[in-house]
């Protein structure tokens, strides 16, 4: 009985040392953030998530449909998401700067004068998406599509645009002082700043909207 006792409080020293090291970094002890339950169990949590906090310590998640959430002045910063579906989502003054929102779908949002700032937006689709006033400053936006998308007066300084298709969307007013840039389609309802000058290696389409595999 007492080896017994003595392998259980063996074993509940080891968990204490694992939990210890998940919780630890940098050298301090970080809190449990109950976000990251409520992703797990988003149905629990209702639609308003404003003002929300997401630290950098929550798991990078992944699979999610956030459908219909208010994420208005809530903070990403640092947060990560991938393949998440977002539809009729708010994210109105969101903190989103160094965040990861790979391979994701966001359509009919609301992202005006969100700060995404160097943001990894990896292979998303934006659809009738409302991005003005929005800071996307050296942004990751390879591969994204931007279809039906306001971008008036977002700034784009340094972003990374590679294999982008814009599709009926309105840069007018935009910051297009981008940074790397390569193969970037659109087609002839795409409205531009006044004087922009499009580069070489963009080229107008007239085929229709991007083909995206029924999404």
């Amino acid at each position: 009985m007492q080896k017994l006792n003595a392998k259980k409080l063996m074993l509940l020293i080891v968990l204490c040392l694992v939990g210890w090291q998940a919780f630890v970094w940098d050298g301090y002890l970080q809190k449990i953030d109950v976000a990251y339950a409520a992703w797990r169990h988003p149905n629990q949590s209702g639609s308003d998530w404003s003002h929300f906090i997401f630290t950098s310590k929550i798991p990078v998640l992944y699979n999610l449909n956030l459908a219909g959430k208010n994420f208005n002045n809530a903070s990403f910063v640092n947060g990560g998401l991938y393949h998440t579906h977002f539809e009729n989502t708010k994210f109105i003054h969101a903190k989103m700067k160094n965040s990861h929102f790979e391979q994701c779908i966001f359509k009919q949002c609301d992202l005006r004068n969100a700060d995404l700032k160097d943001a990894d937006l990896k292979y998303t689709l934006f659809r009738d998406t409302d991005f003005r006033g929005a800071n996307l400053a050296g942004a990751d936006l390879r591969g994204v599509t931007f279809w039906n998308v306001d971008l008036r007066g977002a700034n784009l300084t340094g972003a990374n645009m590679v294999l982008n298709w814009f599709y009926r969307s309105d840069l007018r007013g935009a910051n297009l002082n981008w940074g790397k840039t390569g193969a970037i389609l659109y087609d002839s309802q795409t409205k531009w700043p006044k004087g922009f000058d499009l580069k070489n290696d963009m080229f107008m389409l007239t085929d229709g909207p991007p083909q995206l595999g029924g999404r």
